[in-house]
């Protein structure tokens, strides 16, 4: 007895360094997704707060500001 489960992947980009809005956009591409048939939805690493890529873009001295607003809407 076979069960048939969707599952969406989602590619997008969320609301960088903003808990809030990812939060909400979240919900939203859930709804899209249970709209749409799927039983299970799945995101990308780090989708809240986001992918740290200041790490990589910026020298560390130039990093600060952004690891605090990076930490302040990770989820805890």
């Amino acid at each position: 007895m076979a069960q048939t489960v969707r599952v969406a992947a989602v590619q997008a980009e969320p609301v960088w360094l903003d808990i809030e809005g990812t939060t909400a956009k979240t919900v939203e591409l859930i709804r899209q997704a249970a709209a749409g048939g799927a039983d299970l939805v799945a995101f990308p690493e780090t989708w809240l707060p986001g992918y740290p890529v200041f790490l990589w873009s910026y020298p560390v001295y130039q990093q600060m500001e952004f690891v605090a607003r990076y930490h302040a809407n990770s989820p805890t």
